[in-house]
């Protein structure tokens, strides 16, 4: 009996044993997901109407690209260009984008190269190309919360309308904070300073604020307040201060 028992018992093994080999492994039917992208970015546009008694028309575009290979480099390209008529007269007429390659040596501290173009019509300044080089660190870096600060030196080559060009040293000082406050909202929020070497009371301030929600998967609205504050502008009847409000609607990829 104890001999049938174990034949038994043996030939059951022999069967099952195939039956296991060939069974799917649950493990293998779990796919990882797909890696991030490394090219990611905004295109935006914001447009305002109005007749009757004042005809006016608003045009904004913004752009914000970024190349993240999930290395230690990322490559942004940032700007906007807005553009205002009112009862037939050009209001506003303005652009200003940045180009910065950032490298990071840790977590935290990381090095830039940057040149920015800015135009800006009634500001009278044709154009304004600074190319800066310099480091910052991340005092803040939380999955929510950034807070960046960075600092650099490089030229200011400036065309002032009716005015020679003017080649200078700079030096620049920056501030970049972004909170993700939910999954409907973030807010972002950036400062930066501008000095000529050769005259340091001729400098550029620049502020922006804004939020940034998401409508669909493939749309967003941003609303954004922008400061510009020139301290010599060219003639000096110009006003210095500045202040743009943009809401648009982009495309993100």
């Amino acid at each position: 009996m104890k001999k049938l028992l174990t034949l038994l018992v043996c030939l059951a093994a022999g069967l099952a044993a195939p039956a296991i080999a060939q069974a799917p492994c649950p493990c293998a039917e779990k796919k990882e997901p797909p890696p991030p992208p490394a090219f990611t970015g905004a295109v935006g546009f914001g447009l305002g109407i109005n007749s009757g008694n004042t005809d006016t028309t608003n045009l904004s575009f913004t752009l914000g690209l970024r190349y993240d290979p999930k290395t230690k480099n990322v490559v942004k390209l940032d700007g906007y260009y807005l553009y205002g008529k009112s009862s037939g007269e050009t209001t506003t007429q303005k652009s200003n984008f940045v180009f910065r390659d950032e490298y990071s040596f840790t977590e935290r501290f990381f090095a830039f190269g940057e040149v920015g173009y800015l135009y800006d019509r009634f500001k009278g300044i044709t154009y304004l190309i600074t190319p800066v080089v310099g480091a910052g660190y991340k005092v803040v870096k939380t999955k929510e919360v950034t807070l960046a600060l960075d600092g650099g030196v490089g030229l200011a080559i400036e065309q002032d309308a009716g005015y020679p060009s003017h080649t200078s040293g700079a030096l620049r000082a920056g501030e970049a904070f972004e909170w993700q406050i939910s999954t409907w909202a973030k807010l972002t929020q950036n400062a930066n300073n501008l000095w000529k070497m050769d005259d340091f009371s001729d400098y550029l301030f620049h502020f922006d604020a804004g939020v940034v929600s998401p409508l669909s998967k493939a749309l967003e609205l941003k609303i954004a307040f922008l400061i510009d504050y020139k301290n010599k502008p060219q003639p000096e009847t110009l006003k210095k201060t500045d202040r743009s409000f943009i809401a648009a609607v982009g495309y993100k990829f």
